[in-house]
């Protein structure tokens, strides 16, 4: 019988509380990527702002203009540094492509015109400080902050067909910002390299949650291998040694998942089935992460050291069945009858 005490619970909570993963914090690449994604808008929308100012006086462009443009994304980008990817010239290469479609959608003298080129380039920088203010913070794209700045062009273009209709619609000139301007720029400074633990599900990936640790919704390796059950079910013992007066321990069991697989999820119905062989009288608290299976076990009275609880496994179709050598025991956390932390408590896998 599961003993329900608030000391009980307290122990077990404890434990708990130290597998919750930190807060991340911002890496010196997604800065960089953010600075770099931000110096491009600002480029667009510097170099249009000349070309604006030129087809508003129905001018040759001021060379000085562009030059000042360029010396800030220059500085920009020294600033930025090489933590992250993103080679300055390719990137000019770009944003001077996007210029240029612009140009060549609002064309003409005036001040309709004017108006046209220097709200697209407004527009341009205004999407890429939203993706800039993602890699910066690794926090999901704003969509309010991309619909903000393209309601705010879409009533600039309205205002200036206003002065005198003029070449360059709406939809036209949203597409060049996002097909020439703005994807292909954020997409070649991204704010994480490739690889597992950047958060980013890639190619020979299952999962990815942003870091190479196990324990958590996702393992270290970003894999978590697919099993169709079978009838046929397999049982393994965990147990512990070390340390004095152990009242709690918290097991984290990496199971060959490939080969083996705990029915259901979490801490369903399922999952608590397949935990049995446990002390008489102690609490338990299950995760299973569909890898890994997180065990904390608890008895006031002290646990003695040796089996503390067996699982069974539905075996997967087509696969070898596992030994003991297929898993990893962990013991993530132990405290003694005095909710002291203890160290140098272990935990191996036998059969059965």
């Amino acid at each position: 019988m599961v003993k329900t005490i608030s000391v009980g619970l307290m122990v077990s909570a404890l434990l708990a509380a130290g597998m919750q993963p930190a807060a991340a914090k911002t890496t010196p690449q997604q800065k960089c990527a953010a600075a770099k994604q931000k110096a491009a808008g600002k480029n667009i929308s510097a170099e249009l702002v000349c070309y604006s100012k030129a087809a508003g006086k129905a001018i040759a462009v001021d060379p000085l203009c562009l030059g000042k443009a360029q010396s800030k994304i220059d500085a920009a980008w020294t600033k930025a540094g090489t933590a992250c990817v993103g080679d300055e010239a390719a990137i000019l290469a770009q944003t001077d492509g996007c210029v240029g479609q612009i140009l060549g959608a609002a064309t003409g003298t005036g001040k309709c015109p004017a108006a046209k080129i220097k709200a697209t380039g407004v527009k341009a920088a205004a999407k890429l400080n939203c993706t800039a203010k993602s890699a910066g913070s690794g926090k999901p794209l704003d969509p309010t902050c991309i619909t903000k700045a393209e309601g705010k062009f879409s009533a600039a273009v309205t205002k200036a067909d206003a002065k005198g209709v003029c070449a360059g619609t709406v939809g036209g000139l949203e597409s060049i910002v996002d097909n020439v301007c703005f994807n292909p720029v954020a997409g070649a400074l991204p704010p994480v390299a490739p690889g597992c633990g950047n958060g980013i599900i890639e190619t020979g990936e299952t999962c990815d949650d942003g870091n190479t640790k196990d324990g958590d919704s996702c393992p270290s390796n970003c894999v978590v291998q697919s099993c169709t059950a079978t009838a046929s079910t397999r049982t393994f013992t965990v147990s512990f040694a070390g340390g004095a007066n152990v009242a709690a321990v918290q097991v984290l069991l990496d199971y060959p998942e490939g080969k083996i697989v705990i029915p259901g999820s979490g801490n369903d119905n399922n999952v608590l089935g397949s935990i049995s062989n446990t002390p008489p009288g102690a609490l338990l608290v299950s995760n299973d992460l569909d890898y890994a299976l997180i065990q904390s076990v608890t008895s006031l009275s002290g646990l003695t050291a040796g089996p503390i609880f067996r699982v069974t496994f539905d075996d997967c179709q087509g696969a070898t069945p596992p030994t003991p050598a297929d898993f990893a025991c962990t013991v993530t956390q132990a405290s003694d009858t005095s909710f002291n932390d203890l160290t140098g408590v272990t935990c191996s896998v036998s059969a059965p």
